[in-house]
């Protein structure tokens, strides 16, 4: 590894919530382990510390397979994230142009639809991908990849606990499975 300069750049979590950072040496891209958090000003363990933030952050992620942390270049194929992160790959949407050629939240059941949501805001105390399984795609269900532990009785608020919050509230609660992250 050569030792050109580290560039920083901050990733798109929203400001009013906190700040995580990223570090590129060469090819490889590193998490900074803590981010500033807004609530309470002050820095903590970052978010997902322990997998990579890079796949909900960033979208078309290329990794080299084979390494930990190097990527191509550029290492990601759109700034930010793409549509496909709801909608699915949109292939067949682009060869024929049809609502039913690419995924609408909002036509699929509860359970389909807010896996979406919590393929990146439910990150629980520990999520552990399952063994032999596809990665998750929309319109796939999210425990069918991987398995999120959450405490029954949270603690403290979680940054990316977003979807665990929304089901424990009252108006979700009263509302049966028809409030979700895009009511």
């Amino acid at each position: 590894m050569s030792k050109s300069p580290a560039r920083f750049c901050t990733s798109l979590v929203p400001r009013a919530v906190g700040r995580s950072f990223l570090t590129q040496v060469d090819r490889f891209l590193f998490q900074a382990p803590v981010s500033f958090y807004s609530e309470g000003a002050t820095w903590r363990v970052s978010p997902g510390f322990e997998r990579s933030c890079l796949n909900c952050y960033a979208s078309g992620v290329q990794a080299v397979s084979g390494t930990t942390n190097a990527y191509r270049s550029p290492p990601f194929r759109e700034a930010g994230i793409g549509c496909e992160r709801c909608h699915g790959p949109g292939e067949r949407y682009i060869a024929t142009p049809s609502r039913t050629n690419i995924i609408n939240p909002a036509r699929l059941t509860p359970a389909i639809r807010d896996s979406i949501c919590a393929q990146c805001h439910l990150s629980g105390e520990v999520r552990i991908a399952k063994m032999d399984s596809k990665p998750f795609t929309p319109g796939d269900l999210l425990s069918a990849s991987s398995t999120a532990f959450v405490y029954d009785k949270p603690k403290a608020r979680q940054v990316n606990g977003h979807v665990d919050e929304l089901s424990r509230s009252r108006c979700n609660l009263q509302s049966g499975d028809k409030l979700w992250c895009g009511t």
